[in-house]
């Protein structure tokens, strides 16, 4: 999975990718531990649990301004394979 935040240079300095990415995943995925305040957007692609992301990329670019920033997420599937347990 890839995040890619465009943020102008107004957002850019306060943005804590991780912050940004966290409600992304709770509004994609399931999750135990949301960190949106609308729970009925949470899992609203896949009701799967957030835990089955097994890759992860997150990026900043800067815009010019506000208007342009926005978030691009590309999501790869791959087969069910079986978890291990551990």
């Amino acid at each position: 999975m890839k995040l890619t935040f465009y943020l102008a240079p107004s957002t850019w300095e306060r943005a804590d990718l991780d912050n940004l990415a966290k409600p992304v995943l709770d509004t994609i995925f399931l999750s135990t531990n949301p960190q949106v305040r609308d729970r009925s957007l949470i899992g609203a692609l896949f009701e799967v649990d957030d835990k089955r992301v097994i890759q992860l990329a997150v990026e900043k670019q800067l815009v010019s301004r506000p208007e342009e920033e926005g978030c691009d997420v590309s999501i790869e599937c791959w087969p069910s394979a079986e978890v291990p347990k551990g």
